[in-house]
């Protein structure tokens, strides 16, 4: 359990190089604590043992910077995103993700070096040593070691001095060269397993706009929740009392879910999560997204309190942080899914303008003009998000089957169901897809492909009716409700039961 209430609880070492305020001196070349050394001018992070270089974001070089500049005080954490985040507006995602990456860097599994303050902050655990100037590189390696070796562990980068160095991506100069709109490819790789992690492409970006480029660097991180330590991974190794940890870990399984039980473990784990700070954002909107997941399963049926702890979860959220983008989307599919797309969209249109790059916002916005009878709208808008969908084939699945049903609606059968084909290609479990299909085919005439849709439809939800799929369609414009009716004498061609 944490016991401690504060800075004044933690132990007191003797100072190492401070000045009369207990901090460490900011002018020194470089800092050594427990098995590292950072030097701020080169902007590198060293391993004392073999010398090899750590590479780290710049954010995440800031954030060390902070620390190490700071040992054994309790750093709050508006404080630190103050100091990391000067010109930006960010919630806890970023610090959270942050604190996660320098932690992996410093093999910190146990708050060994950075312990989490519960609802307040971080501590930097280590004695910090000021070192007057900055150790050579090979002053690193062993003096038994042949020199002709020594390039071997330092070869891994070299950063510019700070001085050369620009905190903003892409440099003044290179924005000059490449001016206009531009599509940028970028992937997570294990190079160990070659394996690619992640991967994402990011259209139509304004190359003089370095807000743009900041946000791929968002992207970055939230893709390397999916590499860190397997779940199977031997007792121990997960601090279950490490707020931080168990927040990753949660979005891990649901980034990662295959099933339900997934789900469940992340819930378990963003509860976890919210016993040691019940003002994460970042968990609450976790947790929020597991009851949300599980009220998106046709398969599945919450009670009453359950639903009144989804509304619950992202009401908080959104009221502790009313312009992070995760809250934004989870309040905006809760309007979706209790009939309510007219509140949605302008949430949605929000969090999509925060986040341009990020499909999930198309796709809903493209969902809530479908619901909102606006269909000559949702083919630009899915668009959108199939652009943005590279790497991530559910989302660019959900973009065509929205599309799907539009120019179903639309009377454009045959658009209709090139664009179903495509949905059922990238995610071939769409059931919404196959639904479109079934109605496309019965429609046509042509039965004994309906049937094979329909039979696709009732493996994926079996219990499936015209009136339980009416249900997740909830709304009361009257043009949706008008033009919907096509979707529906297809499925009951097809032999859909009606329900009731």
């Amino acid at each position: 359990m944490y016991c401690r209430k504060g800075a004044e609880a933690l132990p007191i070492a003797a100072p190492d190089a401070r000045d009369e305020r207990g901090e460490v001196d900011t002018t020194s070349a470089a800092w050594r604590f427990d098995r590292f050394t950072f030097d701020p001018h080169r902007c590198e992070l060293r391993r004392n043992d073999d010398g090899k270089v750590i590479v780290l974001r710049p954010k995440a070089e800031a954030l060390l910077r902070a620390l190490v500049t700071h040992p054994r005080r309790l750093l709050g954490r508006e404080e630190l995103i103050a100091t990391v985040w000067p010109h930006a507006v960010v919630t806890d995602d970023s610090l959270v993700q942050c604190i996660g990456e320098l932690r992996v860097a410093l093999e910190d599994r146990g708050q060994r070096l950075i312990r989490t303050m519960p609802r307040r902050g971080y501590v930097f655990e280590a004695s910090v040593e000021s070192l007057a100037s900055a150790p050579r590189a090979n002053a690193f390696l062993s003096p038994l070691r042949p020199s002709s070796l020594a390039p071997q562990a330092e070869a891994v980068r070299v950063p510019p001095p700070a001085q050369e160095r620009r905190r903003s991506w892409p440099p003044r100069h290179l924005l000059a060269r490449i001016a206009g709109r531009v599509t940028i490819d970028a992937q997570i790789l294990d190079i160990a397993r070659g394996q690619v992690v992640w991967t994402r492409q990011f259209a139509d970006l304004d190359a003089n706009n370095p807000e743009a480029f900041q946000e791929i660097g968002q992207h970055l991180a939230n893709g390397l929740r999916n590499r860190g330590r397997r779940d199977d991974a031997p007792a121990g190794l997960l601090n279950e009392t490490d707020p931080v940890e168990l927040t990753l870990r949660g979005w891990r399984d649901l980034d990662r879910r295959k099933s339900m039980d997934d789900v469940f473990r992340a819930r378990g784990r963003f509860e976890s999560a919210l016993h040691y700070d019940d003002e994460s954002v970042v968990a609450l909107n976790g947790l929020a997204a597991t009851y949300q997941s599980e009220r998106a399963d046709p398969a599945r049926h919450l009670t009453k309190a359950q639903i009144a702890t989804h509304r619950a979860l992202v009401d908080r959220a959104r009221r502790l942080a009313p312009d992070d983008s995760t809250a934004l989307l989870l309040w905006g599919i809760l309007q979706i899914m209790e009939g309510r797309p007219d509140l949605a969209l302008p949430a949605l249109e929000k969090a999509s303008h925060l986040v341009p790059s990020y499909p999930m916002g198309h796709v809903l916005i493209a969902q809530s003009l479908l619901l909102l009878g606006r269909l000559d709208e949702v083919q630009e808008r899915a668009d959108r998000a199939i652009a943005r969908s590279t790497g991530d084939p559910r989302r660019e699945s959900s973009a065509y089957a929205i599309a799907a049903e539009a120019a179903l609606m639309l009377g454009q059968e045959e658009r209709a169901r090139e664009l179903a084909r495509h949905a059922v290609a990238a995610f071939p479990d769409n059931l919404y897809a196959h639904a479109t299909l079934a109605s496309i085919e019965a429609l046509g005439g042509r039965q004994d492909l309906a049937a094979i849709e329909l039979a696709a439809l009732l493996r994926l939800w079996p219990r499936a009716t015209i009136t339980h799929f009416d249900d997740l369609r909830r709304s009361s414009n009257l043009a949706y409700v008008e033009r919907r009716a096509r979707l529906y004498e297809g499925l009951r061609l097809a032999g859909l039961p009606a329900g009731s």
